[in-house]
């Protein structure tokens, strides 16, 4: 049996009192439910399409219209369609992501949903993103779980993380939309 390298408890610690600052700076995503809500599981062994592809689903919870933006640390790992959109009170949306075959590794890859309350459905820019205040914005990270990487490393789960501030979001996507 081989031995699984574990961080040492100073650096998860650190972690954790870092995810913990930034949740408490961020409010939690009430404008929007996902489903599933914290992670991705994606296979790698498999060469079957269905198994390097998952739906997130994006619903409005409140009775206003919301705009939502789907970003990953991996934009070209990952195939994300639609990666925005504008939903109406109560809408749904199904947002695919596909893992692309030739992408070697998923270590600390993560997806970050934004949402923000608009006055109508119509479609935001990527200009009209960075005209919204960081304060309006929520956001929520999802993180992936790739099952059959390494024979002798389990899937990896980093801390399910419900927010962050809109800078170390782009910072962490490089500002990529999907």
């Amino acid at each position: 049996a081989q031995a699984v390298e574990r961080p040492s408890q100073g650096c998860a610690s650190a972690r954790a009192r870092l995810s913990a600052e930034a949740f408490a700076a961020m409010p939690p995503m009430t404008l929007l439910k996902l489903e599933p809500e914290d992670v991705l599981d994606f296979s790698k062994s498999s060469t079957a399409t269905s198994q390097n592809s998952r739906t997130l689903k994006v619903i409005n919870n409140s009775s206003g219209h919301v705009a939502f933006k789907v970003k990953t640390t991996a934009p070209r790992a990952y195939l994300v369609r639609p990666s925005s959109g504008t939903l109406r009170p109560r809408q749904d949306q199904e947002v695919h992501i596909i893992l692309m075959p030739n992408d070697v590794s998923t270590n600390a890859h993560r997806f970050l949903v934004q949402a923000v309350a608009v006055p109508n459905e119509k479609p935001l820019s990527r200009d009209d993103w960075t005209k919204f205040d960081k304060d309006a914005l929520q956001e929520h990270r999802l993180n992936v779980v790739l099952e059959g990487e390494g024979e002798d490393k389990p899937g990896i789960k980093a801390d399910a993380g419900h927010g962050t501030s809109a800078t170390e979001a782009r910072a962490a996507t490089g500002g990529s939309e999907g």
